[in-house]
């Protein structure tokens, strides 16, 4: 077994353990008693958070095995702070150095929705609070993106727009 699939199955391992602990060792016992609808009840508000906090593990995967060869880029992070133009916490989800004068930031959108261009500008925004370097900007996607974001995107020449299938795709 290679190194990238024994990392790939041992995360996949944790990944369901979480998921055992998180969802199903606390509605065990109605699980047993064969009350599966009201388990269900009690999952089902939480599944799109777990599910988004994966899909912002699996974008990081994506970063590093397809965009980082042959870039410093050694540490992949999260980052976040405080935005001094708005003073209000800013959140990045990816986060990591290309060279000595560029960023890669990138965030992570598990919606239902698909990314509009007035989410992008927003992204874009918060971007500045890191002047002193170049960045690209990665926006990660479930449900794909509105036709005005996908021309925003292509105008702005920094924005990489990449879905669910995306990613997919590029970790197998």
């Amino acid at each position: 077994m290679n190194g990238s699939s024994y990392s790939f199955t041992l995360s996949l391992s944790i990944t369901m353990s979480c998921f055992w602990y998180r969802f199903v060792a606390v509605n065990r016992s109605l699980i047993v008693r064969g009350l599966t609808d009201k388990a269900l009840e009690r999952i089902s508000p939480e599944t799109d958070g777990y599910i988004g906090e994966i899909f912002s593990e699996m974008c990081g995967q994506y970063v590093e095995a397809n965009i980082l060869s042959g870039s410093i880029g050694d540490e992949i992070g999260r980052w976040w702070g405080t935005d001094p133009g708005m003073g209000a916490q800013a959140d990045i989800d990816i986060m990591t150095r290309l060279s000595e004068e560029e960023l890669l930031l990138g965030i992570c959108l598990w919606t239902r929705e698909q990314v509009g261009a007035e989410q992008l500008e927003i992204i874009k925004w918060q971007s500045r609070i890191f002047p002193e370097r170049d960045k690209k900007i990665y926006i990660f996607a479930r449900s794909g993106f509105a036709e005005g974001c996908v021309e925003y995107a292509a105008e702005s020449g920094n924005i990489h727009l990449l879905t669910f299938e995306d990613v997919m795709a590029g970790l197998a």
